[in-house]
């Protein structure tokens, strides 16, 4: 079970729910088995690499940084397992292997394109959080990473999944991966607020320490509705949405609820909850956009 904390498994479900996304995009039916070993490829492989590698890499951050938890799993600030000794850093570095390896090898089982793509995401999660790698000291590449992450990457995963020839890839393929990128980068700005006062004390740079919490609310706040509105008025056209007025509605409740919440950001249990209602929109947000290609 620590080692499930230390993976941070919330985080796993955006990148979860844009891969299935991608997958139905081809596959307009399920096969339990495959959307099984989809999940676990990109949930606790690809995901949890990704969480727990960046743990690694910050673990003299997460020992002076205040941890912000719900029910027991880490929202912001780290785990602060490995700087409580729960988790010997050796042990850590063999559980990131392992799940390395679980992403590769259920990777190979659907071939050579999800394979490659596999290992693009594996690299984009060790250039993200690795200490040697001095681009990431840029906050602009960092976004950049985790938007072809959760966006375009973790798609195209799923589409790969369930695709047998790449010549009937769409458009509409490619707009729906760039505006789920887009949204998990702009309402995902609530983490880092949350980190606020210890990264500004450590000197760590992200784009809230850059241009204040007030002004990267109210810039996340308005992309996150344009992209809900882009996203609405390209899928009405392209998409019977009758099916998905549920969830559209769900997503444009929470986008309401969130805003709301974030003119009290000053208030850490008000950024918590806007944080978690954020998560729940990158979940939410990619099955707007499944449709039979």
């Amino acid at each position: 079970m620590k080692y499930l904390r230390f993976a941070r498994p919330l985080y796993w479900l955006p990148t979860i729910s844009s891969s299935i996304s991608g997958w139905l995009s081809t596959n307009p039916t399920f096969d339990w088995s495959l959307v099984v070993l989809l999940v676990v490829m990109v949930g606790p492989g690809l995901s949890g690499f990704a969480e727990a590698f960046n743990g690694l890499q910050d673990e003299d951050f997460d020992r002076e940084s205040k941890q912000y938890k719900f029910f027991g799993i880490s929202l912001a600030g780290g785990t602060g397992q490995l700087s409580k000794r729960e988790i010997l850093r050796n042990n850590a570095a063999w559980f990131i292997l392992v799940l390395t390896g679980t992403s590769i090898l259920i990777s190979l089982y659907f071939g050579a394109c999800t394979t490659l793509l596999c290992l693009t995401a594996l690299s984009v999660g060790y250039l993200y959080s690795s200490s040697t790698v001095k681009l990431n000291r840029s906050e602009w590449f960092r976004q950049a990473l985790l938007f072809l992450g959760y966006g375009p990457i973790a798609f195209f995963i799923g589409v790969s999944t369930g695709i047998s020839d790449w010549n009937y890839l769409s458009h509409d393929q490619v707009f729906f991966s760039v505006m789920s990128g887009v949204m998990v980068v702009s309402v995902g700005v609530t983490s880092d607020v949350l980190d606020y006062t210890d990264n500004i004390k450590s000197g760590k740079r992200n784009i809230v320490t850059l241009y204040g919490p007030k002004m990267s609310l109210t810039v996340s706040t308005i992309i996150s509705w344009l992209v809900l509105a882009i996203t609405f008025a390209y899928s009405e056209a392209k998409v019977n949405l009758h099916q998905r007025e549920v969830v559209l509605l769900l997503i444009v409740f929470l986008m309401f609820v969130r805003t709301k919440l974030l003119m009290n950001f000053q208030n850490p249990p008000v950024i918590i909850r806007s944080h978690l209602i954020s998560i729940g929109i990158e979940i939410l947000f990619p099955f707007v956009m499944v449709f039979n290609a």
